[in-house]
């Protein structure tokens, strides 16, 4: 599995530059970025700095730089725009996109240009699936975000870096016998499930575990095959000191997934010409986190104007 780091600030990774496979980052990465950057007197041109991030991180390790929206037209000219921009100095930009009615169309769109695109803020096996079958490279479930949305619906206070088991939590008094989306039990499992399923339909896109919270949910993505996972860089140092533990079975026996594989066979090939697509694509946490990177982006107008 492939280590990359999820930030946008080149000072976090310039000492690791030569350990990790490469970078993701989103709008409110580089609203951070571009904070820290202003807050120490630096003069800020972004499309420099983006371009310092690209060669920072050189050829073979991707940078994956994200569209903000929000229409068709709009993400097209974003991605088009970022790749035209940025690859040519390493060659190795990945442009991100949000799952959505209008990002399966952009999707479709970048990959028949041959432009390797990070399809983000994947919530359920179904998002993961037609962004595979449009020709997504890569496709980044959020396992920290589906846990903290099961632990949500069940009434669970859980701290936001606290360990959601794998295999799920049963509740017995509240009259659920596991808490569970859509029969997805935990963000591990969704990683898991999204693996089976691309083997099963003979799916060639890569899987990137996102949103990772601590280095026992990293290593279940491990056990689990994820090809790549991207971590921020305070966990990145915890697990360059501990290292992963031994790598165990986690594969779900008492959970039935025949179900969740059953309704991704039904989704046909031609994606475009599904009626239920929008029910296909959407969920909550998913336009929860488009509308955060939205919000994000616009607190950034450098980025705003360089995407125009």
């Amino acid at each position: 599995m492939k280590i990359f780091l999820d930030t946008a600030d080149i000072d976090e990774i310039k000492d690791v530059k030569d350990k990790i496979a490469g970078i993701t980052t989103n709008p409110s990465l580089i609203y951070e970025s571009v904070k820290k950057r202003k807050e120490s007197s630096h003069k800020l041109d972004l499309h420099d700095y983006i371009s310092e991030l690209c060669a920072t991180l050189g050829a073979d390790k991707p940078v994956s730089l994200e569209v903000i929206g929000p229409s068709l037209l709009e993400m097209t000219h974003q991605g088009r725009k970022l790749w035209q921009m940025f690859n040519y100095i390493a060659g190795n930009v990945w442009v991100k996109v949000p799952i959505s009615v209008n990002g399966a169309y952009v999707i479709n769109e970048l990959s028949k240009e041959g432009i390797p695109v990070n399809t983000t803020l994947i919530m359920k096996p179904e998002q993961a699936v037609i962004a595979g079958y449009l020709g997504s490279f890569v496709v980044s479930p959020f396992a920290g975000r589906i846990d903290d949305y099961l632990a949500n619906e069940a009434g669970w206070n859980k701290l936001k870096d606290s360990y959601f088991p794998a295999k799920g939590i049963d509740y017995p008094d509240s009259g659920i016998t596991r808490v569970n989306d859509n029969g997805v039990v935990s963000g591990v499992h969704l990683v898991s499930l999204i693996k089976k399923a691309f083997k099963k339909f003979k799916i060639e896109t890569k899987v990137l575990a996102a949103s990772i919270r601590n280095t026992q949910q990293l290593q279940e993505c491990l056990d689990e095959n994820a090809d790549i996972t991207t971590m921020n860089r305070k966990l990145y140092d915890e697990l360059s000191a501990t290292g992963f533990a031994r790598p165990h079975a986690s594969r779900f026996s008492k959970v039935d997934n025949r179900k969740v594989m059953l309704k991704l066979e039904r989704i046909p090939r031609d994606v475009f010409s599904a009626e239920n697509l929008e029910s296909l694509l959407y969920h909550s946490k998913t336009e929860e986190g488009i509308k955060k990177f939205e919000d994000d982006a616009h607190k950034v107008p450098e980025y705003v104007r360089l995407l125009r």
